[in-house]
């Protein structure tokens, strides 16, 4: 297995105990809590995923953070430069 492939899995478990919180961990997938052969021949084959639940959830989590995002002030906007005009704040 790639390195880089076992560093995205890893990537992606620890994004989902910051947006899944507390008891995250699941008995299968990506949010399982050890990781055996099984899921490292996942990983190698790009299969490891979230549980439809957990997608769910992180949908959801992701909504919440957009919904309670504060846009930055009027002056923060005006101060970007040309370039940066084109790249959204959040």
């Amino acid at each position: 297995m790639k390195p880089a492939m076992l560093l995205g899995a890893i990537l992606v478990h620890e994004t989902g105990h910051i947006l899944l919180g507390k008891g995250s961990h699941f008995p299968v997938g990506v949010m399982k809590a050890v990781w055996a052969d099984d899921e490292m021949t996942l990983i190698a084959r790009n299969a490891l995923h979230f549980r439809p639940e957990q997608r769910t959830s992180l949908m959801r989590a992701v909504d919440q953070r957009r919904a309670a995002a504060i846009p930055a002030p009027e002056s923060a906007v005006s101060a970007r430069t040309p370039a940066e005009s084109s790249t959204p704040l959040l």
